[in-house]
């Protein structure tokens, strides 16, 4: 018969509500729990009469074997089924006579808890497994700590805790399976290197939390993938590198300011490296402030915001890759400089880029060398352009030009017909703008001339595949108007809404496109209402088809005026290559009497096509817009007066003068004559400089 030996305590002075927790946990333990005798017959108490766990003599903690004593307390309440945690609360923690506290190679099935506890000595749990929560709530390392090559499942906690040695996350997973599940760092303070290198943040559950934590020393992200969502809002980067070399972040990840108990907490970096890294989702810097060299060199930006940051020193982007960018209210000290570099096959930026910059914010400087500037709007092109003149910013081999078609239709009849054009190429317009989010493919409808009844259509793209997918959007968005039966109208819905569809042109999935098939499908609605309401009073009907059904015999001009509508849409269709079989019938009587008219069928059922109707291409000077044409005048003759070099140049230059002071006077002959006059030279630098309404007006002159 094996005799059973139970755990008799002297008590630990160090009591809650009279007791020593731990004295309490051992006295509950007996050989009838377990398969083996317990070998600990008492907790050893020092000279102040604390147990083993709560004595703060580190040596005599050593001597006594309290690393002995922690894994028999670990191992035991792992073992009794009536423990739900493990728990080590408000202690010291050494390790054994080689000062080590050994916990790895562990499997913890079990919630592990260890608050507001002191690591005195080197802390291994390398190679382990937290299966549960782990929660080091409040702690302090006063020796390394090293949790490399772990795994780490749904919940983990080491929040407000002390690193004042390095600590090593390295080769570790941090994998989320449920949707409550969490990782955090919030408020802890890394005195000495942090090293989170080659480590997996898996599931897409979860955020990574590393809000308010202070890097004090160098910090190692490198080669880290991150499934999960990542803020590290009010954190600083300071006295140390940080290293975020070949990150892959896969979704959203945030260094804002935060607010903090009233406090404005500021993200702030002094040498951080974020070359070769990837952010395939949106990456946000609002607030922070780069120190010292700051490097996004090879980098991916998927989606970037750069809003109010402040820059001391170097910020580099060379040869990095942007999708939509935006760079709002930048501040740049002295020795603040930011570089754009790109190469002849790449050339930074390659979606719609905000640059909204204060010439009083730049002390420093900003390079473009060799980027495709045209992802820039023009306004803030010529914004950019007065920094370049203030010796602020430079440009170098830098590609401004953009393809343009402007394309102006003059509709006779009533307003409404007017004003049913337009209303076809604006929901046009809106529908291409649903699908293109930035890319450098667009429309512009604009009836702002000074004839009421003019409509200008301007179509602007960069590449080749940016102009096939207008096309390839236009044509759908007639084909629906064209299509009479409900399910075929679905069918093309859902494959124009579909991923595949959208990532034939989009850099991501269907991240960027909310409520697309409902928002394509209002505007369809939206346009075959207008047709409805706004033809003949409402006496005609508009089917899906976009039918118009002429209820009344009597043929009149507002017929014929109507397939004016239809064969500029056809125009226009031609104009591009958009091959759609959108058209307007009009179903009418018979005995229609029409003389001296563009109609080109009349009768029972006839249909009008393929007849030419009055379009014209950049009409001047009738539609002359002097204003604009004055301010573009203005900004052509300085350029022009930085490069003259001959006589016949400086010539030139006589001629664009004169015809700005015509602009000023609204004398549309006198401005056509001296454009005229100037020659090819002022029109390759208009081009140059982007200053559309010259260049336009003028391919027209020479």
């Amino acid at each position: 018969m094996v005799e059973k030996k139970y755990i008799f305590i002297v008590m630990c002075k160090f009591s809650h509500k009279e007791t020593c927790t731990y004295e309490d946990q051992f006295l509950s333990w007996d050989d009838t729990v377990f398969s083996a005798k317990v070998l600990l017959k008492k907790l050893p108490l020092d000279s102040n009469q604390l147990c083993i766990f709560h004595s703060k003599n580190l040596q005599w903690k050593r001597e006594t074997n309290f690393h002995g004593y922690l894994l028999a307390f670990i191992n035991l309440c792992e073992k009794d089924s009536r423990i739900e945690s493990i728990d080590i609360l408000n202690i010291t923690l050494v390790g054994n006579i080689n000062k080590s506290i050994d916990l790895s190679n562990r499997s913890f099935t079990k919630p592990l808890q260890i608050k507001f506890c002191i690591f005195e000595d080197f802390l291994d749990f390398r190679n382990s497994i937290f299966q549960n929560l782990v929660d080091f709530h409040k702690s302090i390392f006063n020796a390394s700590a090293h949790f490399n090559k772990s795994k780490f499942y749904n919940r983990t906690g080491i929040n407000n805790c002390t690193f004042n040695k390095p600590v090593y996350f390295n080769d570790s997973e941090f994998i989320a399976e449920y949707r409550d599940s969490y990782l955090s760092f919030t408020e802890s303070i890394f005195n000495e290197q942090a090293n989170f290198s080659d480590t997996k943040y898996l599931g897409k559950y979860s955020d990574v939390n590393f809000q308010l934590v202070q890097f004090k020393h160098n910090i190692y992200f490198t080669a880290s993938l991150f499934e999960r969502h990542v803020i590290f809002n009010g954190s600083t980067f300071e006295e140390g590198n940080a290293d975020f070399r070949s990150v892959v972040f896969e979704n959203k990840v945030l260094f804002n300011e935060r607010v903090q108990n009233g406090k404005k907490n500021i993200v702030s970096f002094d040498n951080v490296d974020f070359s070769n890294a990837q952010f395939k989702n949106i990456v946000e810097f609002q607030g922070t402030i780069f120190n010292k060299n700051s490097s996004f060199n090879n980098t991916v930006l998927n989606q970037s915001l750069f809003r109010n940051i402040t820059v001391n020193s170097e910020l580099s982007f060379i040869e990095s890759v942007f999708g939509m960018g935006d760079f709002d209210n930048i501040s740049l000290h002295a020795d603040g400089r930011i570089s754009f570099r790109g190469s002849s096959s790449n050339k930074i930026f390659t979606r719609q880029t905000n640059f909204n910059i204060k010439e009083h914010k730049i002390n420093g400087y900003i390079l473009f060398e060799n980027t495709k500037v045209s992802w820039i709007s023009k306004t803030q092109i010529e914004l950019l352009r007065l920094l370049e003149k203030n010796g602020k910013l430079f440009f170098r081999d830098c590609e401004f030009e953009t393809n343009v078609t402007i394309i102006s239709y003059f509709l006779k009849g009533t307003t409404g017909n007017f004003l049913l054009f337009k209303k076809i190429f604006q929901n046009l317009s809106d529908w291409i703008e649903l699908f293109t989010n930035g890319v450098q493919t667009s429309l512009e409808v604009d009836s702002s001339q000074k004839r009421s009844n003019e409509i200008r259509i301007k179509v602007v793209w960069l590449r080749d595949e940016d102009l096939d997918l207008f096309k390839t959007l236009s044509k759908y968005f007639f084909d629906c108007l064209n299509e009479e039966k409900d399910e075929k109208l679905t069918e093309i819905l859902s494959e124009i809404t579909s991923n595949d569809f959208l990532r034939s042109f989009a850099t991501e999935e269907n991240n960027h496109f909310p409520s697309l098939s409902l928002n394509l499908q209002r505007l369809l609605n939206d346009t075959i209402t207008y047709f409805k309401f706004n033809i003949y009073n409402n006496k005609t009907e508009l089917s899906i088809k976009s039918n118009l059904l002429l209820e009344n015999n009597n043929t009149n001009l507002e017929e014929i005026y109507l397939l004016q509508i239809k064969n500029r849409i056809k125009s226009f269709q031609e104009h591009f290559g958009i091959h759609s079989n959108f058209t307007i019938e009009f179903i009418m009587g018979d005995k229609n009497s029409i003389t001296n008219s563009q109609m080109g069928a009349v009768g029972s059922k006839a249909i009008s096509s393929g007849h030419s109707f009055q379009q014209i291409n950049n009409s001047f000077p009738e539609n002359l817009d002097f204003d604009g044409i004055r301010t573009q005048l203005k900004i052509l003759r300085e350029h022009l007066a930085a490069q003259a070099k001959t006589p016949e140049e400086y010539q030139s230059i006589g001629e664009v003068a004169k015809a700005e002071i015509a602009a000023q006077k609204n004398d549309g002959e006198q401005v056509i004559k001296h454009l005229k006059a100037a020659g090819n030279w002022v029109v390759d630098i208009a081009k140059n400089i982007g200053i559309d309404l010259v260049v336009e007006l003028m391919k027209n002159l020479i």
